[in-house]
């Protein structure tokens, strides 16, 4: 099966079983990071050159079942710089990449396995040239 959500991921399902179905929420907020250090974020309209960008992405699957495969596209807006790799809030790493496409960059990144009634929060940074 597959499922749009957000526009911006796509969840891969295969499912023997009908009834049990994972269930992706998402939810993507981000906050200016003025010394690009984590240490002083706020809610600003208003970004500045050398200033940074936290994007929090929390993926959260209410479902029955567990979600396989969530494909993420996350934005990278122009006059940016990728300032910190994606992570999980508790600093695992995963693999991602910088794909370009129609001349617009974007961090690539897959969740193998988010097990029914889990989250998952996810972390970078994009720094203001």
């Amino acid at each position: 099966m597959l499922k749009t959500v957000l526009a911006c991921v796509t969840l891969f399902v295969m499912s023997a079983q009908a009834s049990a179905q994972p269930q992706v929420d998402l939810q993507l907020s981000q906050q200016v990071d003025a010394d690009c250090q984590g240490l002083n974020l706020s809610t600003a309209n208003k970004v500045e050159p050398g200033q940074c960008i936290r994007y929090e992405l929390r993926i959260s699957n209410r479902g029955t079942s567990a979600a396989q495969s969530i494909d993420l596209n996350l934005p990278v807006p122009t006059n940016t710089v990728i300032a910190s790799s994606l992570a999980s809030a508790s600093g695992e790493a995963l693999s991602t990449q910088l794909q370009q496409s129609n001349g617009k960059p974007a961090l690539q990144a897959r969740v193998e396995r988010l097990e029914a009634q889990q989250s998952l929060v996810l972390q970078y940074r994009v720094k203001v040239l």
